[in-house]
């Protein structure tokens, strides 16, 4: 679809807190990028050593300060317009 209609994108891991917390983030980026049809970005490193304040406690799913940590990633590896 991109070169159909010539845009292009890049892929990102958001990886759920277990992932970040026990190390395995990279073991499954690696299994993704196996089959992804670009190498796929991850966003783990965001965190820092703390994980938690960044996600739910109950579900590992990100919060608002994981949303925003990510945007600030994101911006920054897309530069300046």
């Amino acid at each position: 679809m991109s070169r159909e209609y010539s845009f292009t994108y890049a892929l990102y891991l958001i990886s759920p807190l277990q992932d970040v917390r026990l190390g395995s983030h990279t073991q499954t980026l690696a299994q993704l990028n196996a089959i992804a049809p670009m190498p796929i970005r991850p966003t783990a490193q965001v965190f820092g050593g703390e994980p938690e304040p960044f996600f739910f406690p109950l579900d590992g799913h990100i919060n608002v300060m994981d949303a925003r940590k990510i945007a600030e990633f994101l911006i920054a590896e897309q530069g300046p317009p």
